[in-house]
């Protein structure tokens, strides 16, 4: 039904009722509303549906981007944004397992010294893909975060914990804390990714090269990120992490562009 309803209202069927100002106004009680509102209404309902229900998140994906472009009420509903994000969060997560298999295939000792070249260059064509979900995730949880009220004590929980995500997503991908506001700022100026395009990789620049001597044991892997949840329903406990499943980023930093060097004292 909201579907077919959706399709008529943008084909600019006629209303047959006006409201008290003479606007003409479609739907039934409550959900009487001018046109713009009920187009609003409804894409957010099929969106919603498609993510949430029928676990078809591509199909819902156009609605909440067109949410996100549009002039009613829900451009400014933080939970479109944070449930794009989230998208973004678990289409990343086998991207993180791969990374992580990948290590492991290039620390065998009976790798060829030829198939660990090859292994690293597939790293970091890896690498850089996970870096561009991660960044199109902050963008989406940046912008819940940026319209999302704090007028109640639920709406500032809820805000909160936008921020606490936002803040692990930003230092998993730049393995810093400083920034942040700066980032978020200059990232909600900028129009928005479409969801349904490709995610481009962003590999970051080679590190220089020393020949000192220096450990590398591998860096502490980044916390989870705080975990928000994106359904706009009172009291929901629905959770979703933006948390990638295995703690790639660090390691495949590690193992990739961090020169091995031998410690004093070893052959």
């Amino acid at each position: 039904y909201a579907q077919t309803a959706l399709t008529q209202l943008k084909a600019n069927k006629e209303a047959t009722r006006k409201n008290a100002a003479g606007v003409p106004v479609y739907g039934v009680l409550k959900y009487e509303l001018p046109k713009e509102d009920l187009i609003s209404e409804f894409t957010y309902a099929i969106g919603y549906l498609n993510f949430y229900a029928k676990k078809n998140e591509k199909a819902a994906l156009p609605y909440y981007y067109e949410l996100s472009q549009s002039a009613g009420r829900y451009k400014k509903e933080p939970r479109v944004y944070a449930t794009i994000g989230n998208y973004y969060i678990e289409q990343r997560r086998p991207v993180g397992e791969e990374i992580a298999k990948l290590i492991a295939l290039q620390k065998d000792p009976k790798e060829t010294d030829e198939a660990k070249l090859a292994r690293e260059t597939e790293i970091k064509n890896k690498i850089a893909l996970f870096n561009g979900f991660s960044e199109r995730a902050l963008d989406a949880f940046g912008r819940a975060y940026t319209v999302a009220p704090s007028a109640t004590p639920a709406d500032k929980t809820y805000r909160d914990g936008l921020y606490k995500t936002v803040q692990g997503l930003y230092e998993q991908r730049f393995e810093k804390k400083d920034g942040l506001e700066t980032y978020i700022a200059s990232t909600v100026t900028k129009p928005m990714p479409n969801p349904t395009s490709d995610v481009t990789p962003v590999a970051d620049p080679e590190p220089v090269k020393t020949t000192t001597t220096t450990s590398t044991a591998t860096p502490e892997a980044a916390k989870p990120a705080a975990v928000v949840p994106t359904k706009p329903v009172s009291g929901s406990t629905n959770m979703v992490s933006a948390e990638p499943s295995v703690s790639t980023t660090a390691k495949a930093k590690a193992v990739v562009k961090k020169p091995v060097v031998k410690k004093k004292g070893t052959r």
